[in-house]
């Protein structure tokens, strides 16, 4: 099948999720979940937590699947949906593990880490600004969206060689400017 049926595919699974179609959202589960899957054990790196957050994260999806502007960016959508609330789950824990430290401990830690941490992001968000619109892009999909280099492609509407290339050059310029 080629990309162009894909997308068609693709976007007549979404509309029928529109209409709360339950053979449809499970077409997209089948399609989706091993994505999503890999998305949150990336960030949690625990299977349960991983697996459980799979599966909320297409309820919402589900949900608010009207707020989904092009249906052929679903996985992408579903996957920023995941990664988002990944990070809220992290955050939750480690702020149940933080109030457990004594008091004085946890001042020091936190305003070390926001230290650490507001340089770094200084750094980068000074390189990233460096770097050309498209290659900025390209680096936010990939990183911030987490998303394949084949669905990189298809929002780019580039082959997926490209884009694995100009990734790969986007990421050395950007080593450059870091360094």
């Amino acid at each position: 099948m080629s990309i162009t049926q894909n997308k068609i595919e693709l976007s007549l699974i979404v509309e029928r999720c529109h209409r709360k179609d339950k053979r449809a959202q499970m077409e997209l589960y089948t399609m989706f979940s091993t994505m999503a899957y890999r998305t949150a054990y990336q960030v949690l790196q625990d299977t349960t937590k991983a697996e459980d957050l799979m599966h909320d994260s297409f309820l919402v999806a589900f949900e608010k699947i009207d707020q989904l502007q092009n249906p052929n960016g679903f996985g992408g959508w579903l996957k920023q949906i995941v990664y988002r609330k990944s990070l809220h789950e992290i955050k939750q824990s480690n702020r149940f593990k933080i109030q457990t430290l004594p008091e004085q401990l946890e001042d020091s830690w936190e305003d070390a880490q926001e230290e650490e941490n507001s340089e770094q992001l200084l750094a980068l968000q000074q390189a990233l600004e460096k770097l050309k619109p498209q290659t900025q892009k390209i680096l936010q999909l990939f990183y911030h969206s987490n998303m394949s280099h084949e669905e990189i492609a298809l929002e780019l509407n580039i082959s997926s060689g490209a884009c694995r290339t100009r990734l790969s050059r986007a990421k050395e310029e950007l080593r450059k400017y870091l360094i």
